[in-house]
């Protein structure tokens, strides 16, 4: 693992009635007040359930169209060069750092 220059935190958001989860990250938040940081996951996680975060729709493509068998192997592979290496991925649609230092893995409204 490499050192992160600031905590990000990410969030899984029930979206569509539960039937999908959506993931909101708030950047810098070692640096910003309470208000701010839950001023933002609001935001963020009604634009998720809205269906208005571009960022989880493309995500959301590219998994149906790949082959059930496959997900799982890329998924993993994808989530460890981005994540635990720091390795670019975004030529896969996946950003560096794409969950941030922690994940919270409910977000019930």
């Amino acid at each position: 693992y490499y050192p992160k220059e600031s905590v990000e935190v990410s969030f899984l958001v029930s979206c569509e009635k539960g039937r999908d989860l959506g993931m909101y990250k708030v950047r810098e938040a070692d640096r910003k007040s309470i208000g701010e940081y839950c001023k933002e996951l609001s935001t963020g996680s009604k634009k998720l359930r809205a269906n208005k975060d571009v960022n989880h729709k493309k995500q959301g493509v590219s998994l149906t169209l790949m082959p059930t068998y496959l997900i799982e192997l890329v998924l993993h592979t994808v989530g460890y060069l981005a994540c635990a290496v720091g390795i670019s991925t975004k030529f896969l649609g996946v950003p560096k750092d794409a969950f941030g230092t922690c994940i919270v893995l409910s977000l019930i409204h």
